[in-house]
């Protein structure tokens, strides 16, 4: 009797465990996804702030990656 009980109080154990890994995964992803948000505010304000600059480091990127995908 006492490893049946024994048994089924890890199987309880791993579930709450997998319940607060779920758990802090969500706060992680809430937390990232708030700071991507953030991110992009603050691009699209440098974009209207300075826009000749946005267009130079745009094309000096794209003239990268081109450089980059053709070697």
């Amino acid at each position: 009797m006492e490893k049946m009980t024994g048994s089924k109080a890890p199987n309880g154990n791993f579930a709450q465990q997998a319940e607060d890994i779920g758990d802090q995964a969500m706060q992680q992803l809430d937390h990232l996804r708030e700071q991507a948000s953030e991110v992009g505010e603050r691009v699209v304000s440098f974009i209207k702030e300075r826009p000749g600059t946005s267009l130079i480091i745009a094309a000096a990127a794209g003239y990268l990656i081109g450089r980059i995908v053709r070697s």
